[in-house]
């Protein structure tokens, strides 16, 4: 064999190996695209499907709710076939204008009260209504956009403060800035956070226009620009603007979920002083993570693995030996903040 005949025998053989290389690596990649493509799909299988936004003919009132009265008739969820009763046969009324404290232990179904009365897993049996009408008889729209929740970890919009405090224009800039001074955030919209904002370009467009295409928000005032789920925001100022839409859309039940267990004192302080001054017409259900937060509500729901233990004013549950009164036992003397989850 010359020389010419082995090089071009080697050469044909590495070609043959980066090949067989390239194939075994292509195999791989598509057994494990299919292997997760496969858990995608069982895990679409498994979820539950939401209900329709809105059914026709079953609407409720423009003015629905109008005193925000709540009531868990024998209500049972689980968040899945398989899984046991997250919460368990509950029975009671919350009565309009109410502001009512929810405690218990970790696991104990308090977050689920939120999540069951938002229908974001539906009811296993039993119901809930809202000023009688059953919440399951109307669309998932007709029943979120009616009632104002502030999460532990609210998350924001890209795009300016009006953006996110009122994304389709129904109140005025007047009526967009008393709420802001109410909640105390017109000192964030003072420094510049100024952004250029890209249009698409089009076919139809010449080069003036490509070059033209945009606009820059200055940053200030209601063009404050806030970053993708407000991570220019610490959580205390997040929590001030989900606070300050809903002053200003005014919905009549209002959910805290842990809203001030993140937060510092003072932002705390004035969340409080806001949802007592200007929520005083709403009920207010308050899941609570600080003791303190609760102690002015009209009463307590004591929640204890998927069950009412107790439901009645601080003064009464306080007076006996009962689960809340241990609770409150459980502080150190002189302390701001009790952490009730252990």
């Amino acid at each position: 064999m010359s020389p010419g005949e082995l090089d071009a025998l080697t050469d044909l053989a590495l070609g043959f190996f980066n090949r067989m290389h390239a194939a075994v690596a292509l195999k791989s990649l598509s057994d494990g695209n299919i292997d997760q493509l496969s858990r995608y799909i069982a895990y679409m299988d498994g979820c539950q499907r939401e209900q329709p936004r809105v059914i026709e003919g079953s609407r409720p009132l423009a003015s629905w709710p109008e005193t925000g009265k709540i009531e868990f008739r024998r209500y049972s969820m689980r968040y899945r076939s398989d899984l046991d009763l997250t919460l368990n046969d509950l029975s009671f009324v919350v009565r309009s204008k109410e502001k009512i404290g929810i405690v218990g232990r970790t696991g104990a179904g308090k977050s689920s009260l939120t999540y069951a009365l938002m229908r974001l897993v539906e009811a296993d049996s039993g119901s809930i209504t809202i000023d009688g009408t059953d919440i399951s008889t109307i669309g998932l729209y007709d029943l979120r956009s009616r009632i104002s929740i502030i999460p532990q970890d609210p998350s924001l919009f890209e795009g300016t403060i009006r953006d996110n405090l009122d994304p389709t224009r129904q109140y005025t800039d007047d009526e967009v800035w008393a709420a802001i001074n109410v909640c105390q955030i017109a000192g964030l919209l003072d420094k510049p956070t100024g952004k250029y904002i890209e249009t698409p370009v089009t076919a139809d467009d010449d080069d003036n226009d490509k070059k033209s295409k945009g606009r820059w928000v200055e940053g200030t005032g209601l063009d404050k620009w806030i970053e993708y789920s407000g991570s220019n925001f610490s959580v205390g100022q997040r929590q001030l603007v989900s606070l300050c839409r809903a002053l200003l859309w005014r919905r009549k039940i209002l959910v805290l979920d842990e809203a001030t267990a993140n937060v510092d004192s003072e932002t705390d302080r004035i969340m409080q002083s806001v949802i007592r001054q200007e929520f005083k017409d709403c009920t207010v259900l308050t899941i609570a993570h600080r003791l303190n937060t609760i102690m002015d509500s009209d009463r307590i729901l004591v929640m204890d693995k998927g069950n009412v233990a107790e439901f009645d004013t601080p003064a009464n549950l306080l007076a006996r030996d009962s689960h809340f009164s241990k609770l409150v036992e459980s502080m150190n003397l002189g302390k701001k903040q009790v952490d009730i989850v252990e």
